[in-house]
């Protein structure tokens, strides 16, 4: 979604990615954004006087997003919020939902940009979010044949989510306020 604001280019994007891991193993890989060099292609990170500089670059490209990094927020085991400054500025989140074998794990983006080409600088970011996204899949993924079943600890944890998620009170359709028992 885009809309042309005073100051640029207003942009919006997610992308997501399913995981066949627990959301607290995905968040010891995304809440440092210092260490996303390690694991996530295309991309450089050091760590920076407050919170990270981190060099993104699209395959085949030659072209690099530089961003300053800093910590919003933090919810361990839920996501993170991170501000962006550079290239553009804005903030992204780092969110994860759980599915039944796994974790699905969401990266949206808000942003101004400035200056023509706002859309192709928007279209190249996300190419190397999909990038990471896919890395982060693999390295959580690794030693495990296609359709293999999940672990064990990761179908307990699953059951205690169902089963926390069957007691919560659930809004009743079409009528707010009332709760349903």
């Amino acid at each position: 979604m885009s809309m042309r604001e005073a100051g640029g280019m207003r942009l919006e994007s997610v992308d997501e990615v399913f995981v066949r891991a627990c959301r607290e193993d995905v968040h010891a890989y995304v809440r440092d954004p210092a260490g996303y060099g390690a694991w996530w292609p295309g991309a450089r990170s050091r760590p920076a006087r407050d919170g990270a500089a981190l060099e993104l670059r699209p395959p085949g490209l030659s072209r690099v997003q530089r961003l300053r990094v800093t910590l919003i927020e933090e919810r361990p085991g839920l996501g993170l919020r991170l501000g962006l400054r550079g290239d553009f500025a804005g903030d992204a989140e780092w969110y994860y939902l759980d599915e039944r074998d796994g974790t699905l794990v969401h990266y949206l983006v808000r942003g101004q940009m400035g200056g023509r080409g706002a859309h192709r600088r928007l279209a190249r970011h996300r190419w190397v979010v999909r990038e990471g996204l896919h890395a982060l899949k693999d390295l959580l993924e690794s030693g495990r044949s296609p359709g293999q079943e999940p672990g064990s600890s990761l179908r307990g944890l699953r059951e205690k989510t169902v089963e926390r998620q069957r007691a919560a009170p659930t809004r009743a359709r079409g009528r707010p306020g009332k709760v349903d028992s």
